[in-house]
């Protein structure tokens, strides 16, 4: 073999390894990424959850009335924004959209048969990630305020029982 193929085949190594290596490097830097988005909507949640509590909290102390409570927090979810427009929403664990504030037409409808462009029956599986402890992830599509075409998203979501 020749001096000069040699080298070719030092230099194809090297580039199978360092393109293997910037591989791994993505990888690691979109895990790192998505766990840290992760907790971020985890921690999130806990504002309104928080909301949640402290009505009932007030109820059960006989403050407010349970009617009073229920319209006190959808009230203060309602408004509530985080990283520009992104909100909260309640539904039960029904699939009934209780309260959605970007789009109010969808409240008090059963969102059992709603899908995201890869069939996921998205409020069904919300309603599963509520039941296990301390709440899950679900990953889906689903559109932007303002928005028709549906993007990647995130959500964590979290029984309340009162």
């Amino acid at each position: 073999m020749s001096l000069k193929n040699r080298i070719r085949i030092i230099v194809a190594v090297a580039a199978v390894g360092l393109l293997s290596l910037a591989g791994l490097w993505l990888k690691s830097e979109h895990s790192g990424l998505l766990s840290e988005r992760m907790q971020s909507t985890k921690n999130l949640v806990n504002i309104p959850y928080s909301v949640l509590v402290e009505q009932h909290r007030l109820e059960t102390e006989g403050k407010i009335t349970r009617a009073e409570a229920q319209k006190n927090a959808l009230e203060a979810i309602r408004a509530m924004r985080y990283e520009g427009d992104n909100y909260f929403w309640i539904n039960d664990m029904h699939q009934v959209m209780v309260m959605h504030p970007i789009k109010p037409e969808l409240n008090g409808k059963d969102e059992t048969d709603v899908k995201d462009p890869n069939g996921m029956a998205i409020f069904v599986e919300f309603v599963n990630a509520a039941r296990t402890p301390d709440g899950n992830y679900v990953l889906y599509q689903w559109p932007k305020p303002g928005k028709d075409k549906p993007v990647q998203k995130l959500s964590y979501v979290k029984e309340f029982e009162s």
